[in-house]
């Protein structure tokens, strides 16, 4: 496997990974591991979240992890988040923002409920940590910001 090197702006340098307890979330998270970077993983699903823990640590070399359970269909997610990642020190130089929802129904079928929820998740949420964690980004000189969209929102 080829591993990339990556030169941080400090050693401190932490990635952010939203949907981290399973799928994409969690091979971003891995593989941002083996490249260095301490971790953030965040996702409402806390078992998954302590499995994804335990295969980073398994597959990678050692690096920090700060494990954040969070709805991020709440409207102060991103908040929360930021507010998590402060008070640990976490210098977040690459955001991933992964989290999603998978909901097939017709809009005209589809809850205003659920619809709220779909909208939060896959862009409040994202675009509210975007904000905050740019401004870091911006001030230490380096940063980097991964929005994933689904072939499904077609």
């Amino acid at each position: 496997m080829h591993t990339m090197k990556v030169r941080f702006k400090s050693p401190e340098a932490y990635a952010l990974v939203t949907g981290a307890a399973s799928g994409m979330g969690r091979i971003y998270a891995i593989r941002l591991a083996q490249m260095g970077y301490n971790l953030v993983l965040v996702d409402i699903n806390e078992a998954g979240l302590a499995e994804t823990e335990k295969i980073v640590k398994v597959k990678s070399q050692p690096v920090d992890i700060l494990v954040v359970p969070q709805d991020l269909a709440a409207s102060d997610a991103a908040d929360k988040v930021f507010e998590k990642t402060e008070e640990a020190g976490c210098a977040v130089e690459v955001l991933v923002n992964n989290a999603g929802i998978m909901y097939c129904q017709g809009i005209a079928e589809t809850s205003e409920r659920m619809l709220k929820l779909i909208m939060m998740v896959h862009m409040y949420t994202p675009l509210m940590l975007c904000r905050k964690y740019v401004t870091g980004m911006k001030q230490r000189g380096v940063g980097y910001i991964l929005n994933i969209s689904s072939l499904s929102a077609w």
